[in-house]
Parts: C-alpha cells; structure tokens; sequence
C-alpha cells in the first residue's frame, strides 16, 4: 500500500545578490539575468545525475511566504527523484488536450489572453503576464513565454534578459500597488526526459514551461484543504485592471 523511497536529490541555494537590503524587484535588470543564467546552469547540471527526474526553483517572499529564517534576497533549487503530483497533473491536462486538439494548450491560452487583454498586467516581445483565469489568490500572476518552449533551459539571452525585464516589472507592481505583500514564485518546467513507455511522445509538442507568482493576502481555510477549491474575493479582471493601471479595485 505504501511506497517509500530513499531520499535522493540536491537542496541549494541561489544567493540573488551580495546586497542584504534589496529585494528581487530592486535589483537592475542584468542582475536579475544573471540569477536566470544561474537557474539554466543548475538545470542542466543536474541533468547530468540519471537519479534525478525533476528540477523545482522557486522563491518565497516575505514571512507570511515561507521566508521564516532568511532575510536575504534567495531562490531555492530543489531536485527530485520523481516528478510532483501537481506538475504531472499539469502535463496529463496538456497531453490530453493536445491529443483532442492537436495544440498546445498554454499557447491557446496565450492566444486568447492576448486578444481579450482583460487580464493582461505586462507584455514585451517575449512574455505575457496575465492574472490567470479563475485565479485562486487575490493578485495571482502567470509569465507564460510567447515562443513555444517544453523546457525552461533552452532560453536565449535575449529571452532571458527579456524574462528579467517583465519579472521586475510585475513585482514592482506588487510593490507599488498593493503594498509588497509576501509571494511565491516558482517555475513549472518539464521533467528531464528520461525513459518512460510512451510518456513523452508530444511534451515536446504539447507543454509550455511558465512561472507562477502567489501574493499570500489570504490564509487557505479548511475548506480550500477539504474541497480544493478557493474562495478569492477579488475576480482576476479586476485585480489585472489594478496592477496594469493603478485604478480602484
């Protein structure tokens, strides 16, 4: 019934900048390129470990984001021997999707953000950030690339300087707007493909690596935990419509 496993993988940290008193969104744009180069480097390094299948980076903000014990400016690696429930959820609902539609379904997403705009927070030639449909967080932000891409370690350093660019902006929008609330980020990445059957015969084709951001403005109740559904009191329209413009929620 129960399957355990030994516990293999890597935890590092990412130190963001030799500054103690600058947060991410303070930090100058190549700065901010160079902790993207950093997450590519590790990426590809850990790769190279055959007991590894998943590589997860992300960031906690603030104490009401994890950020209990460290002050400074940090991203977390963390490297699994198995790929996480909620992101193999993620790569079924694409896979399935694109075996209906044969089209990846973060770039029909994408699509249809770009042309409706209501919730649209920032652009530039590379990257949308969009408050994502039914958010489940007050202010939930989602950096979707405009080029197709399965795997997150592909990025150009033009794309990259691009990614440091809209990064910046939306969270000093964050900052600016809504009082610097505590955030996660993390990045959803495919898993390194290591053989598995017919697993992977169309991530390449129908997955699309993104970023998540989750201001923590509300605490998750027994009912989020029970159902997993989430109350959020302010619609995504709204709160795109705010961060875009600075106008009244």
């Amino acid at each position: 019934m129960h399957d355990l496993m030994n516990g293999v993988g890597a935890h590092e940290i990412i130190v963001e900048t030799s500054r103690h008193d600058r947060s991410l969104h303070e930090l100058e744009i190549e700065e901010i390129s160079d902790i993207i180069r950093a997450y590519v480097a590790r990426i590809i390094d850990l790769e190279g470990d055959r007991r590894v299948r998943y590589v997860l980076i992300f960031k906690n903000h603030g104490e009401g984001a994890g950020a209990h014990t460290i002050s400074h400016s940090i991203s977390q690696l963390i490297a699994l021997p198995i790929t996480p429930r909620a992101v193999k959820t993620k790569l079924m609902i694409a896979r399935d999707y694109f075996a209906l539609k044969e089209r990846c379904i973060y770039c029909d997403v994408l699509q249809q953000e770009l042309k409706g705009r209501k919730r649209l927070i920032g652009e530039n030639e590379d990257f949308v950030a969009f408050a994502p449909f039914a958010s489940r967080f007050p202010f939930e932000m989602c950096v979707l690339p405009k080029f197709h891409s399965s795997a997150f370690s592909r990025i150009g350093a033009t794309q990259g300087r691009n990614l440091a660019l809209i990064l910046r902006d939306v969270l000093q929008k964050l900052d600016q707007k809504v009082g610097g609330p505590p955030y996660n980020l993390s990045l959803h990445d495919r898993p390194f493909l290591r053989p598995r059957g017919n697993y992977w015969n169309t991530i390449e084709e129908d997955f699309h690596w993104h970023i998540e951001i989750l201001p923590q403005m509300s605490r998750i109740t027994g009912f989020e935990w029970a159902s997993g559904f989430f109350y959020n009191p302010l619609p995504p329209e709204v709160a795109a419509r705010y961060l875009s413009s600075g106008g009244p929620v």
